[in-house]
């Protein structure tokens, strides 16, 4: 009975696990990715293993179907469409090039962190300006003159000056905080 218990509990389990680790981009998930079988009796452990293996091959097999495809399509292609493909892929990365080049040039314009580029929105320089601002307002990073950032007023820095004790029972006061 304990038998029938195991692979049940086994196969409810590992769905979960499997398809989290397998979404996305469809390759193989990496030994040691979180999904550890030592817990299980080992006909589950050999049992997870079978179903993983059966799960890489039919993936591997995708893989090939779509090479498969990719190639008769580019086959069937005249020599003319070959070219407009290639020039509107090239167009397609150049236009992304430009874009983030531009995100880069309007961060560092606004004095933004060069991290923060990556989060401007927008597909003018005038939207990425426009998001620029906001994201400037939104971290308190528009050092506008001694004013109060919009964070709740912690700039970074000593919160309250320091002083000198002038004795030993002051210097005592100051360490137990009185």
């Amino acid at each position: 009975m304990s038998d029938d218990a195991t692979p049940a509990t086994t196969a409810t389990t590992e769905p979960g696990s499997g398809e989290s680790a397998a979404s996305g981009n469809g390759s193989t998930p990496k030994a040691g990715a979180g999904l550890s079988i030592e817990g299980f009796s080992p006909e589950a452990q050999d049992y997870i293993k079978r179903l993983r293996a059966e799960a890489a091959s039919h993936r591997n097999d995708l893989k090939s179907e779509r090479e498969k495809r990719e190639a008769l399509e580019t086959a069937s292609m005249s020599e003319q469409e070959k070219r407009d493909k290639a020039l509107k892929d090239a167009e397609s990365k150049a236009a992304q090039s430009d874009l983030k080049l531009l995100r880069f040039q309007v961060a560092a314009d606004k004095e933004l962190p060069l991290k923060m580029a990556e989060r401007l929105k927008g597909s003018t320089k005038e939207e990425l300006e426009a998001d620029a601002d906001a994201l400037k307002e939104e971290f308190g990073l528009t050092g506008g003159g001694g004013q109060a950032p919009a964070h709740g007023g912690f700039d970074g820095g000593v919160r309250r000056p320091v002083t000198k004790p002038n004795s030993m029972n002051g210097l005592i006061r100051e360490s137990v905080g009185r």
